[in-house]
């Protein structure tokens, strides 16, 4: 697709209000942004030209930023007139509409910063993931910060991978240590075999955990069951149904369960999986698997696939840029399991904020070092997720909360911080142009039937 400017302005469209001057300060962005591209792509040699040409291109490129902004208008006005004018007519045609309305709507996201906008083609900025509050889940309330004897709100326990510090990671060894150390509720990660089965595993192969080099989804169970880890107790692969059969316990109906869906596996396969185990097991009379597990999801793509395949769930957004978060406040009741440093920054501080006054359950991950422990309790965190369950649960209840615990850092723990922001910019760009910014209609083209 060509590059014009008209092409750039599309993206910002619906983010522009009626307000001129809101208008007149993101088209002065627009023609930044098209003067930096077209530079790069040596089409605009802006050094060779005179101040007051520049002045009245300029002029030139604001007229028609605005055009293109006002045609845009019309036309999705125009649109939406002719919709309205057919709903009435009684020949089907609101029914059709409705069925190719998109579940998720109304908020584009990741409407790219200028560091990425520069570098991405046209047909990449258009097409975005759309977040809406049509759609709606259900509030985790087993999931917030409980309250101790003394009425003080202290986040949970969440055991990452289990009892990780002292068991083999994902295996039942850990997640009953987990358990056993007073862990709230369990972390683990699943994924796909090669024939359908929903497996705990972190890593989508073998090497690490149980020195092999196959891929799980190229294994069927049968063969993964035999192996054992690494690490001591030997102890094998478990299966999610293994899980929630331990969880059906009846004195265990408080633990709850944090899903983390891998991205390895085809989107609409892995829930249909994940939906057809949590359905083979039966739950306790009085706690509903709806009330006792959360699925996480790293990518908006897999919330209309929740949404079909496990209606009743809860749902928590995995991350590592608050940016790209802040765009599920759009879709109502979804928590978020927010990397640490990230937590930590000034913009983490307003994000954790922002989702208690939604009153949206936060998680941090994975936090191993007393000072981060220290601080997720005083800033107000639901959910701690550690490799060390035991260790948290000593500082909680040491925790005092008069004191500023939790508050001062040297500036080596800032250093660390600020490494780990480099990180997300590198590594969160390729991230989410691969699996946050390009959701293809059929997974969003759900009809909303509540």
């Amino acid at each position: 697709m060509p590059f014009t400017l008209e092409g750039v302005c599309a993206p910002f469209i619906p983010i522009i209000n009626s307000s001129p001057r809101v208008q007149l300060l993101m088209v002065n962005k627009i023609v930044q942004i098209h003067d930096t591209v077209c530079r790069r792509k040596q089409l605009l040699p802006h050094r060779h030209l005179h101040p007051r040409r520049l002045i009245r291109r300029s002029r030139s490129l604001r007229a028609r930023a605005l055009a293109a902004i006002s045609s845009s208008n019309a036309t999705m006005a125009e649109e939406s007139r002719r919709r309205s004018g057919s709903g009435g007519s009684g020949n089907g045609s609101d029914n059709e509409d409705n069925e190719k309305t998109p579940l998720l709507q109304n908020m584009v996201a990741g409407v790219p910063p200028v560091f990425s906008g520069l570098n991405k083609e046209l047909d990449q900025l258009v097409e975005q993931p759309q977040l809406g509050s049509k759609t709606s889940f259900p509030l985790p309330r087993f999931a917030f910060a409980r309250k101790d004897e003394s009425g003080v709100r202290r986040p949970q326990a969440i055991a990452h991978r289990g009892y990780k510090a002292e068991f083999p990671e994902n295996t039942m060894s850990a997640f009953r240590g987990a358990v056993d150390v007073g862990a709230e509720a369990i972390e683990t990660d699943v994924h796909l075999s090669k024939d359908g089965v929903v497996v705990l595993s972190h890593d989508k192969d073998l090497k690490r955990c149980f020195g092999r080099e196959e891929n799980i989804i190229d294994c069927d169970y049968e063969f993964l069951s035999t192996l054992r880890t690494l690490q001591q107790p030997h102890e094998h692969l478990p299966r999610l149904a293994d899980l929630l059969a331990y969880l059906a316990q009846p004195e265990l109906e408080d633990i709850w369960l944090l899903l983390d869906i891998k991205l390895d596996n085809d989107a609409d396969e892995v829930m249909q999986r994940i939906a057809s185990t949590i359905g083979s097991v039966a739950p306790l009379p009085s706690r509903p698997w709806q009330e006792r597990i959360v699925l996480g999801c790293w990518a908006a793509k897999y919330l209309p696939l929740c949404y079909r395949y496990l209606p009743g769930f809860s749902i928590s957004h995995i991350g590592f840029s608050t940016l790209y978060a802040s765009y599920f406040f759009a879709v109502s009741h979804v928590s978020f399991n927010m990397l640490q440093g990230t937590l930590m920054t000034p913009w983490g501080r307003a994000f954790i904020r922002k989702a208690q006054r939604d009153q949206r359950p936060v998680f941090a991950w994975t936090v191993n070092d007393d000072r981060h422990m220290r601080w997720d309790i005083r800033h107000g965190l639901d959910g701690v997720i550690t490799d060390d369950p035991k260790r948290f649960l000593e500082l909680r209840q040491a925790w005092n909360p008069g004191t500023k615990d939790g508050d001062g850092f040297g500036v080596k723990m800032w250093l660390q911080v600020a490494w780990i922001q480099i990180l997300v910019l590198v590594f969160g760009t390729s991230f989410y142009r691969k699996y946050g910014l390009n959701v293809g209609k059929e997974l969003v083209q759900v009809r909303d039937t509540k």
